[in-house]
This record gives structure tokens, sequence and C-alpha cells, in this order.
């Protein structure tokens, strides 16, 4: 989780994708390759769930140590 977006860094299967139906961000400073926004977690949640995926949410604190959030 990035502020109010969960964020994808590494590519994702063609497969994924077009179960997720998430099309790849412009350039960013962070260079996330995919998003989406944090109240739509439930949805891709139970998407996940429901086609046999595995699901591990990682959320900001907003504690920080050495430039990396908690």
């Amino acid at each position: 989780q990035v502020g109010s977006y969960y964020e994808f860094y590494h590519q994702l299967s063609d497969e994924l994708l077009k179960l997720l139906r998430l099309t790849p961000l412009t350039n960013n400073k962070r260079n996330a390759r995919y998003g989406f926004p944090v109240r739509k977690e439930d949805y891709y949640k139970q998407l996940l769930l429901k086609n046999g995926y595995s699901v591990l949410v990682v959320r900001e604190t907003g504690n920080s140590y050495c430039r990396i959030k908690e």
C-alpha cells in the first residue's frame, strides 16, 4: 500500500492481468507497474480467492525506519 493505492512493482502474468482487468501505469517515481485504489481491496481479494489464488496484503502504517515504512 502506498497512500490510498495498492501497487505492484513486478510484471504480472497475462492471465492475472486479464482476471483483474489491470492496465499498466504510466511512468512514475516508484516504478509501480499496476495499481488499484484501497477502497477496491475487498473486491480484488474476493476475486483472487475465488479463482484459487493466495492473497497477502501489506498495509502502510505511517511508521518509518530509515525511509522505509513499517
